[in-house]
């Protein structure tokens, strides 16, 4: 019988900033693991920041996924930087994510934002 723990990573972004949430099964309320934001945002053009943000967080992604950080993804993006994000991850990542939503919930308090998603879920 496999006891392990399952652990999924929220990631909700837009073009210039992420914030990252960790859940477990049964568990009420998610604990915000780490908040992103984009250290060029404002010096490259904006088509070429979004793409770089992408990047970045999709190294992250990767990088946490060998080290067995996190067992499934969620991510939450503006249809247009989620796309752009998903043609970023490995297909090691893009195997862990378990649903999608297609919104800019980045802004919003954690409680509201974890509502948010699993009223969708």
């Amino acid at each position: 019988m496999d006891e392990r723990i399952i652990r999924t990573w929220i990631l909700v972004a837009d073009s210039a900033e992420a914030r990252l949430f960790l859940s477990y099964p049964g568990q009420r309320g998610w604990f915000e693991m780490h908040r992103f934001t984009h250290p060029q945002k404002d010096t490259l053009p904006k088509e070429m920041a979004a793409d770089d943000f992408a990047r970045q967080l999709s190294e992250y992604l990767d990088v946490n996924l060998s080290r067995a950080n996190y067992e499934r993804l969620v991510l939450v993006a503006p249809a247009e930087f989620l796309g752009l994000l998903r043609s970023r991850l490995t297909k090691q990542v893009e195997r862990r994510v378990i649903e999608t939503l297609n919104e800019d919930l980045t802004h919003m308090e954690p409680r509201d934002i974890a509502r948010h998603v699993e009223m969708h879920h």
